[in-house]
């Protein structure tokens, strides 16, 4: 469940997973394929799917005594983080829900809305993301979330706490495309703020820095074009707003 998301969603992956293996072992089936796609340029950072592949090895083996959501989480945070505190991953559960205008949201406006009428360009947005208008509580919850999230540190080893940093790479950006979101409704509803956009625009660029060479410490360039012509088009599009 990363397609599309800044962090993969867990608690849909584990009821997914549970689901399905339940029915093939209900019904014979010889194994199970987790599968893990990345439409829209794989945003989300390749081991956020690590909690998805153990969720599906779970199930495969615990016929009669898979763990509940909560369980499991703090035992992968425990074994696979090394987060004596159990907490990672309830965290980053709670990380992944809170999108505003979200990546592919951002991806269809780019490709798709640009041309519409004011009127249908917003209800097309809401429809894609009925909380758009949530946008300040959300991000106050992801910055909640970023702190919770250092605060694991404290209970990691050293060597482990390098596992935390994509996950504020990706809070930062949820934040930024949600305050894109709002911009993009204020600007719809004729109110715009040249200088407040120009900051935003700079910081989407510098956050790209900071993504761009964590992407590049586990894959080669790739499509990593495809994000990135997302990324400078918005930074482009906020400077034209005024």
């Amino acid at each position: 469940c990363g397609w599309n998301q800044f962090v993969n969603l867990q608690e849909y992956s584990y009821d997914n997973i549970f689901r399905m293996s339940s029915y093939g072992i209900k019904y014979g089936c010889i194994g199970l394929l987790n599968t893990d796609w990345g439409d829209f340029g794989h945003i989300n950072h390749p081991a956020f799917s690590i909690a998805g592949i153990i969720y599906g090895a779970a199930a495969s083996w615990n016929r009669s005594d898979f763990p509940d959501y909560e369980t499991i989480n703090k035992e992968i945070s425990v074994l696979e983080y090394g987060d004596r505190s159990g907490k990672l991953l309830s965290i980053t559960g709670n990380l992944a829900m809170q999108d505003s205008f979200g990546w592919r949201t951002a991806v269809y406006f780019k490709e798709r809305w640009q041309g519409l009428d004011n009127g249908t360009l917003r209800e097309k947005m809401f429809e894609e993301q009925k909380h758009l208008a949530e946008w300040e509580d959300r991000n106050a919850v992801i910055e909640q979330c970023s702190c919770e999230l250092k605060q694991c540190m404290a209970s990691m080893a050293p060597a482990d706490r390098a596992a935390v940093y994509p996950y504020l790479i990706a809070a930062d950006g949820m934040k930024i495309f949600n305050s894109i979101g709002a911009v993009i409704l204020e600007h719809i509803q004729g109110k715009t703020d040249s200088d407040k956009n120009n900051r935003l625009a700079e910081k989407l660029e510098t956050w790209y820095y900071h993504y761009r060479r964590l992407w590049q410490t586990v894959s080669k360039e790739s499509e990593l074009y495809r994000v990135s012509e997302v990324i400078f088009w918005y930074a482009d599009y906020l400077r034209t707003l005024v």
